[in-house]
């Protein structure tokens, strides 16, 4: 049975019944040896003699980077910058337009103990300079994914990614935390060029963000992922969805704030299967097409305490698969 009715919930215990999604382990700075480099220094040069160095931290100064090759990320390095936004603001910007593949290039697979701090990626693309037919495997601004070996412990904090087809995309990733970050006005005219997209990650935190204003795509997309908690998030005005997930288990959504995105806010849906054990839970969900929406495929889910007004239809819940309340 599916169910389009309105809800405002009273206040409630801030968890449902369940065990919680697990939370990632963070990944370790190491701060010394420190390779400090100004607008016009080669990054590559410094990320490489850190790793050299068995690790150590790369240190960008404000201002603008210009890149005319992919920044590739080497295990045991930190690449940090002065600032994401403001008077200190450092960015990494591309500077060959469409030509350029990705900003920040980790599709070799094998990354372990990485994080990226204070900065902003700009792949300084207008909307119909990324409105490609298909995906052209260029204009991504964080690409971390697999080959044969796999990623962990990696940390996006305090990033600001825009004007890319794609913000960031990982795969093949356990212990992922993306934290106090700003992923917007990327997408172009496929629905799977997103802010960002999570694709067969384990044991993720997306907390305390924003992801807004993709221009084709969702604002978060997860598939084929277990141990997902999205937290405390700004989610608007994303073409698509605001946060959707398939063919995953132990999703947790809670307590974020999800507006005007042109199709569902909050969605649990499936590619080949559903969704197994999630928590959409103290959630504001307005002015979506669809507010929450779970497929009937999906099992053992609690849709508990949100606030769910002026959407076109505010919740499309299988009650068979869903708690709601």
């Amino acid at each position: 049975m599916v169910m389009a009715i309105s809800l405002v919930a009273s206040p409630g215990p801030a968890f449902a019944d369940g065990a919680p999604a697990t939370l990632p382990a963070l990944p370790t700075q190491i701060t010394s040896p420190v390779f400090n480099v100004s607008p016009g220094g080669d990054i590559q040069a410094a990320v490489d003699a850190a790793h050299d160095a068995g690790g150590g931290t790369v240190n960008l100064a404000s201002g603008r980077f210009d890149i005319t090759a992919p920044i590739v990320p080497r295990s045991n390095v930190t690449i940090q910058g002065q600032g994401a936004t403001g008077s200190g603001l450092t960015t990494i910007y591309n500077a060959l337009g469409t030509n350029m593949v990705i900003m920040v290039d980790g599709r070799a697979g094998g990354l372990n103990n990485i994080i990226f701090r204070n900065f902003k990626v700009d792949c300084g693309l207008s909307r119909a300079q990324r409105s490609y037919a298909g995906d052209p495997g260029k204009n991504y601004g964080i690409y971390i994914t697999d080959t044969s070996l796999s990623n962990g412990l990696v940390l996006f904090d305090n990033l600001q990614i825009t004007q890319c087809l794609t913000g960031l995309h990982s795969k093949g990733t356990s212990d992922l935390t993306i934290r106090n970050s700003n992923f917007h006005d990327n997408g172009g005219v496929l629905y799977y060029s997103h802010d960002a997209y999570l694709r067969r990650v384990s044991k993720a935190n997306v907390q305390s963000s924003t992801l807004s204003d993709d221009s084709t795509g969702n604002g978060l997309n997860i598939s084929y992922s277990d141990n997902i908690t999205v937290r405390g998030c700004t989610i608007t005005g994303n073409y698509f969805r605001g946060v959707r997930a398939a063919n995953s288990s132990y999703i947790d959504v809670l307590g974020n704030t999800v507006s005007g995105n042109g199709d569902t806010g909050i969605i649990m849906n499936s590619e080949t299967a559903g969704d197994d054990q999630f928590r959409i839970i103290s959630n504001t969900v307005t002015s979506n097409l669809v507010g929450i929406s779970t497929s009937s495929n999906s099992s053992n889910g609690s849709v508990w305490y949100n606030t769910v007004s002026g959407n076109g239809t505010n919740l499309s819940i299988d009650s068979s698969s869903t708690s709601i309340k």
